[in-house]
């Protein structure tokens, strides 16, 4: 046989076999996925049919990081988190570099067990170094695990990557405020005030380190700014009327606990406030008149019910701000942290303010020590949420 006919022959049975190779290669792997059919599915929020098209293509023990992801993200949007974590954590086994595998159990663990998390978060802060949520991240989860030297040198590389980015501003001053360095924090908060003066997270956090300081002048320079705002706190308006007070200024202290009272955030030590104010100011009688007000809440135990009844009151019609006032209230004066949770609840649920609900969930699990089977329960679903939303 010529070599030119056996060169041909031979290059006939490569093809062949090749072919034959694919086809058995392309049988074990399944069908293609349809990105075009699963992006319409996504769009439609029809996460469980996404599930079945692809359980329908998967092949048993299936590597194929491509449709693992579908998987994983599918079940996470249909909220079966079993199945989720387990997509998730066979994506991180297939490729410990994936994104989405590591923010899912960042998220995951980030309550649950922050020593986990950590590695999740450093390996985020390693594939995307550039990206100042993820360093926060690690920050937040290095202060929780007690490693506060190493978390103020994480927040401040996110703080040098975006200086303009409130959350990291926080992120940095919250920590030198704690650890009293006050001037450095103010000089760290001004640059961010200068840009946006009426940011109200930047000037609470500036009242603080100054109140802290005893700078009693600048408390009542940012403080004044709050006025008005519904985003102001109860913490800071009072910084606000003891500064006045210890600058000896009575009337403007009272002014402040006034306005306190009238926007439904008052309580005990406001009244105390005002109580001192006007002994100050030589009126006895209504100094002991407020006394008499801190006294009745400080002592009467039925007073918790009450606020919670307003609270429930004002939730069935539908006016959930102040339902939410009257349980803030019913915590801050008595302690109860089912409370907060019923915050958290009705910004969650009913407002929708994730950021809020979040805020709150987050003071519940500091501070929750369930002992009856109710709060139990309570406690447990607050770590899910938190795992699901952070």
């Amino acid at each position: 046989m010529p070599f030119a006919m056996r060169q041909i022959i031979t290059r006939r049975l490569f093809l062949l076999v090749a072919s034959f190779i694919f086809h058995l290669l392309s049988s074990a792997q399944g069908k293609p996925i349809d990105v075009g059919k699963l992006n319409i599915l996504f769009q439609n929020l029809q996460f469980e049919d996404a599930i079945a098209y692809l359980r329908s293509l998967e092949p048993v023990d299936s590597t194929n990081i491509e449709m693992v992801g579908y998987l994983a993200y599918s079940y996470s949007m249909a909220e079966d988190l079993g199945s989720a974590d387990k997509y998730y954590q066979k994506l991180l086994e297939i490729d410990s570099n994936s994104i989405s595998a590591n923010q899912y159990l960042l998220k995951k663990y980030n309550y649950l067990n922050p020593e986990l998390a950590k590695t999740f978060a450093q390996r985020l802060v390693i594939l995307q170094p550039a990206k100042s949520a993820y360093l926060r991240n690690l920050g937040a989860i290095l202060l929780r695990l007690n490693e506060t030297d190493s978390a103020y040198k994480i927040y401040y590389r996110a703080y040098l990557l975006k200086p303009s980015d409130t959350k990291n501003i926080l992120g940095i001053t919250g920590i030198l405020i704690e650890q009293r360095k006050f001037s450095k924090a103010d000089s760290i908060l001004e640059i961010g005030l200068s840009n946006d003066s009426m940011n109200i997270a930047l000037v609470k956090m500036r009242m603080l380190s100054a109140y802290n300081a005893q700078d009693y002048i600048s408390v009542i320079y940012f403080g004044r700014r709050l006025i008005g705002n519904e985003n102001a706190s109860s913490t800071a308006l009072l910084q606000l009327a003891y500064s006045y007070y210890n600058l000896r200024r009575f009337t403007q202290c009272i002014e402040t606990c006034e306005y306190m009272n009238n926007a439904n955030l008052g309580g005990e030590n406001v009244y105390y406030c005002e109580a001192k104010a006007y002994n100050k100011l030589r009126k006895y009688e209504r100094s002991t008149e407020l006394l008499k007000i801190c006294l009745g809440l400080a002592i009467s135990k039925k007073a918790e019910i009450y606020f919670y009844t307003l609270g429930e009151n004002y939730e069935e019609t539908k006016n959930y701000k102040e339902s939410i006032k009257q349980y803030d209230t019913a915590f801050y004066l008595f302690r109860n942290p089912l409370m907060i949770y019923n915050c958290a609840r009705l910004y969650d649920d009913k407002l929708k303010n994730k950021t809020m609900a979040r805020k709150y969930y987050q003071k519940y699990f500091l501070i929750a020590k369930p002992e009856s089977g109710e709060e139990k329960k309570v406690y447990e679903y607050v770590k899910s949420r938190l795992s699901d939303s952070n």
